[in-house]
């Protein structure tokens, strides 16, 4: 049998389970899994996305079956996966490093400018201190 017939086949089957049980569990928990796929890194997603989607469909189709229980259960473990897996690589990838960078700095540099414009006289000292410093230092 071909890959093409085996995926309809399983299709057709996910689907005649579903009518049995109320859609909109199984289809919010499906939407909520397909979003949390994107938190993995883009060459595991493009590897085993649809593998880790027709799983995560079968585990729950099986475990909704088996009652409600069990889908918490299924749900538990691809929280805990989430957490333990998919951030901490989200986390290392160098765009989640720049952009946490750049979310301290801009913060920094925004508080130092809030703080600038409620305490004027302060920070004329502070520029008068830093002036004389140098002063001292050049000389």
């Amino acid at each position: 049998m071909s890959a093409k017939g085996a995926k309809a086949r399983r299709q057709n089957e996910s689907e005649s389970v579903v009518r049995a049980f109320p859609k909109e569990v199984l289809w919010l928990a499906w939407k909520a899994y397909n979003l949390s796929i994107w938190l993995y890194p883009a060459d595991l997603r493009r590897m085993h996305g649809d593998e880790m989607r027709e799983a995560f469909r079968r585990q729950t189709l099986d475990a909704y079956g088996e009652g409600s229980f069990e889908l918490m259960r299924v749900l538990e473990c691809v929280t805990v996966e989430l957490f333990t897996c998919a951030l901490p690589l989200r986390a290392q990838s160098p765009a989640a490093i720049a952009g946490a960078t750049s979310l301290l700095v801009t913060s920094a540099v925004f508080l130092a400018l809030l703080w600038a414009l409620q305490n004027p006289i302060a920070l004329q000292h502070l520029g008068k201190d830093a002036c004389r410093a140098i002063l001292q230092a050049v000389r």
